[in-house]
């Protein structure tokens, strides 16, 4: 059973928060054992319907299905930050709180335009702090069936500049350009998972160790930044 008393750091002064969360102080083990078997189990594929489930899951569960409690009181939730560190967790960090976060955009926006927006364009919305223009975003997305980057861009265009601030866009670092632009070419291909051996009977030796090379290569410059922001991630999550 949990037990009711404050947060030792600072008093609760919303009324809406002074319930004790499960897990909260003290980290429930029997919490994030069923938990994890929980969530590996509605980790089907990443897509809408399983980030839904995912989010709901946790609100229910962790923060009494209050997204407010979920916002102010997660870095401080001993036994949800415990949960992001659980090998045997599949879903990722990054996933879960993307998961999270989407649960009040689709209860918000209109169940015909939340259902219509794939993941990927739910993701970029929450970028979008003007709840108004949030859902008109999203109607327009789906009304003109826009594409994951032709969204990003608009998003981009019409974000208002913070007052003060100066014209014009802060160059994009070095590594932000090459990955962009790994990123642009991997998605254009769309048969790599299709390759058959007959393909590949055109090459010889040497040029099969020259692609492999470069592939190793490659992949190894894509972990190094996989790893930089797992780290990143990592550290948001748990405060």
């Amino acid at each position: 059973m949990p037990r009711s008393r404050k947060t030792p750091e600072e008093p609760e002064t919303d009324t809406r928060l002074t319930s004790i969360l499960p897990g909260e102080y003290d980290v429930d083990n029997a919490l994030l054992d069923r938990t994890v078997q929980d969530l590996n189990h509605l980790y089907t594929a990443k897509g809408l319907e399983t980030a839904r489930d995912l989010g709901e899951y946790v609100l229910r569960e962790y923060f009494g299905d209050d997204y407010h409690a979920f916002k102010k009181r997660n870095k401080k939730h001993v036994s949800f930050q415990q949960l992001a560190k659980r090998d045997d967790l599949q879903p990722s960090a990054s996933f879960l709180w993307y998961a999270v976060n989407i649960v009040p955009q689709l209860r918000m926006l209109p169940e015909t335009i939340a259902s219509a927006l794939p993941l990927s364009h739910h993701r970029l919305l929450l970028h979008v702090q003007d709840e108004e223009r949030r859902v008109k975003l999203a109607e327009e997305a789906v009304e003109k069936g826009l594409s994951r980057r032709a969204l990003e861009e608009k998003i981009r265009r019409t974000k208002k500049a913070p007052e003060g601030a100066t014209r014009g866009r802060k160059p994009l670092p070095a590594f932000v350009r090459a990955f962009n632009a790994v990123r642009k070419a991997a998605s254009s291909i769309e048969d790599l998972d299709e390759i058959k051996p007959e393909d590949l009977s055109t090459y010889g030796v040497a040029e099969s160790i020259a692609y492999l090379e470069a592939l190793e290569s490659t992949i190894a410059k894509l972990e190094k930044v996989r790893a930089e922001f797992c780290e990143r991630v990592k550290t948001h999550v748990s405060g």
